[in-house]
């Protein structure tokens, strides 16, 4: 299936400050296409993982990622969010396009993000 989450890997609990709480996770293989970073959440108070029932943004069947490949970099995926004087930073790694398959040249990348009303978006890349 194309652009599905085939693998789900490398999920990382986030709480960004509003409504929501996020899990983000690297999907599929880093030589697909639709290799991306997508994230599930949750629009509640509670901080007891075990008991909040996160959602796959925007829904099971749709494919939105966050980030994924684009003109200036591939490979995108493993991440992290990082909060500093009340702004947040996605950190990933990511390839150079035109890279030759096999040689191992993944960089750490960050964008901005923004979370508004339970959504996540990225600034430019």
């Amino acid at each position: 299936m194309i652009g599905s989450d085939l693998l789900f890997y490398f999920r990382i609990y986030n709480k960004v400050k509003g409504l929501a709480v996020y899990v983000t996770y690297s999907g599929n293989c880093y030589k697909s296409p639709y290799y991306y970073i997508g994230y599930a959440r949750a629009c509640t108070p509670e901080t007891d993982l075990t008991k909040i029932n996160f959602e796959k943004y925007p829904n099971d069947r749709e494919y939105r990622p966050l980030v994924t490949r684009n003109g200036e970099e591939s490979g995108t995926g493993h991440n992290s969010i990082l909060e500093e004087d009340g702004r947040y930073y996605l950190y990933y790694h990511g390839r150079d396009p035109g890279t030759p398959d096999g040689q191992e040249t993944r960089t750490c990348r960050v964008c901005e993000l923004l979370a508004q009303d339970g959504t996540l978006s990225v600034l430019a890349r």
